[in-house]
């Protein structure tokens, strides 16, 4: 579960947990110290596919993956880079989370997930 900077953001019917700035206020005491120019990173916004709790179907993924870069941008002016996690699966038991946050399998097949961060960056 995200803590720091946590944000529940309804972008058409979903509800997406996402570590990001929206009027938080880490970003008003940001400019309240003169740090306001400073840009804000976003990492590790992610979903993970399988059978363990709270696990999305490979669509889900890959929507969620577009959206979270997709309102990213839309803050452009106060966000730095957005880091997606992962790249590759790390291992291949679906029932366990951290084995499924990749936008590639294990064996380097692309998920949809790949295919909607490539889409998303013009390549």
């Amino acid at each position: 579960m995200l803590r720091r900077l946590e944000l529940t953001v309804r972008l058409g019917r979903a509800e997406h947990q996402f570590r990001a700035p929206n009027n938080l206020p880490d970003r008003g005491l940001m400019v309240a110290n003169a740090d306001g120019a400073k840009k804000i990173w976003g990492t590790e916004a992610a979903a993970y596919t399988g059978r363990a709790v709270g696990a999305v179907d490979r669509r889900t993924q890959a929507r969620f993956i577009t959206d979270y870069l997709r309102l990213w941008s839309s803050w452009s002016s106060f966000t730095g880079p957005l880091f997606i996690y992962e790249l590759r699966d790390a291992g291949t038991n679906r029932a366990n989370r951290e084995d499924n946050w990749g936008q590639l399998t294990t064996n380097g097949t692309p998920k949809p997930a790949w295919h909607a961060f490539t889409a998303a960056l013009g390549r």
